[in-house]
């Protein structure tokens, strides 16, 4: 898929170092200002990448890349979902339809493995919730996040 934002392409290996460097520079920006290093952003998405069923595609522009959507396939008994892990697009291309064609090629192709829910979570204030909606995600309310902090953990 030939767009003027680029191409989007499979995740291969050669793709990490470029993959890693836009995510430490996304979300080390406004409004995430999360602190990430290509280094340690390396290291997270080897985590996704290693996991079972993974399911990448990246976006090439000049040789660079310029958006990623990373994340692994789940079993189910009532049938398989994808686990969209990560998903960033660079700054300077926002707001030009990147991470709309990075979704729809992501949907394609798990659709035709048979998966038809793709999950993720996402900041409940945060402003890719309201990209999400956008792109035809909704809130569901069968599932709750919850977190254990282990400093507070019970005796």
């Amino acid at each position: 898929m030939n767009e003027p934002a680029g191409e989007v392409e499979a995740f291969a290996p050669e793709h990490l170092d470029g993959c890693a460097r836009l995510y430490a520079a996304t979300f080390s920006e406004n409004p995430w200002n999360e602190g990430w290093t290509p280094e340690t952003a390396r290291e997270r998405l080897l985590q996704v990448i290693g996991a079972p069923g993974f399911h990448g595609l990246v976006v090439v522009r000049d040789e660079e890349v310029v958006g990623l959507a990373f994340g692994y396939r789940r079993r189910r008994p009532e049938g398989d979902f994808f686990l969209l892990d990560e998903m960033c697009v660079s700054s300077t291309l926002g707001r030009i339809g990147l991470g709309h064609m990075l979704l729809t090629r992501l949907r394609r192709n798990l659709a035709s493995q048979g998966v038809g829910r793709v999950v993720l979570l996402t900041g409940r204030n945060g402003p890719a919730r309201a990209f999400y909606e956008k792109n035809g995600f909704r809130e569901n309310f069968d599932w709750v996040l919850m977190v254990a902090d282990e400093t507070a953990r019970p005796a």
